[in-house]
């Protein structure tokens, strides 16, 4: 299992390679066929702060 992808990957793939018949049939917006998603843009203050917090403590094992 070392070198299989995940079935996320596989489908990410896929979806790459059938990103332009998608948007040529529709499926997709041609604007969504560029557009980057971040999770910290979604991410509330109090899920910053938590992330941070959390990070913060990871770091510490590596000291």
């Amino acid at each position: 299992m070392d070198d299989k992808p995940s079935r996320a990957q596989r489908m990410a793939k896929q979806l790459e390679t059938d990103k332009g018949r998608l948007i040529a049939q529709g499926v997709l917006p041609v604007e969504t066929a560029h557009k980057q998603v971040k999770a910290a843009d979604k991410e509330t203050p109090e899920q910053r702060a938590k992330r941070r917090a959390a990070v913060a403590k990871l770091r510490s094992f590596f000291d």
